[in-house]
């Protein structure tokens, strides 16, 4: 309703990835389609991962979000904010952002490839 509302407008989404995958756990959505659907409004994303039902904040890799499936938030108009929980250790946050590094990159060699 906002997007049709306000469409054109300064007023843009924010997804937090996490958030999203609890509000689909709670079956309030489905995140993937939701996210589709407001990107072209999307400005900026909060990467983290998620377990059932609403343990979030965990780094990349350890919940059961598929980062590869959300790829087309690889492009650079689209900020990312890394948001796991202060308390996960930085070998576990560099090999988190590899991982989304990586699931993120299949879109940009599609890209590159046009």
């Amino acid at each position: 309703m906002l997007k049709q509302r306000f469409d054109g407008s300064a007023l843009a989404y924010w997804n937090d990835m996490g958030h999203g995958q609890v509000r689909e756990f709670m079956g309030w959505e489905n995140h993937l389609e939701t996210a589709r659907h407001l990107l072209p409004m999307t400005r900026g994303i909060h990467i983290h991962d998620v377990q059932p039902l609403m343990d979030d904040h965990l780094p990349p890799g350890e919940g059961v979000i598929d980062f590869t499936a959300f790829n087309f938030y690889a492009p650079d108009t689209i900020l990312k904010v890394f948001e796991p929980a202060s308390d996960v250790k930085p070998l576990v946050l560099a090999d988190s952002l590899r991982q989304v590094q990586r699931a993120f990159a299949t879109a940009s060699a599609k890209q590159d490839s046009i």
